[in-house]
């Protein structure tokens, strides 16, 4: 298992939540690249 990491993915599509979650519990630190174009999806 990876711990204490950066990990980039290019797609938004990973929520807040479960980067935040991941983070406590391996000390990972997930970078999502968002385009200039790219639509905030509100919920």
């Amino acid at each position: 298992m990876v711990n204490s990491s950066n990990i980039y993915v290019d797609k938004e599509f990973i929520s807040a939540d479960w980067q935040q979650a991941i983070a406590r519990r391996t000390g990972n630190r997930i970078w999502t690249l968002t385009r200039d174009n790219q639509i905030k999806e509100l919920i």
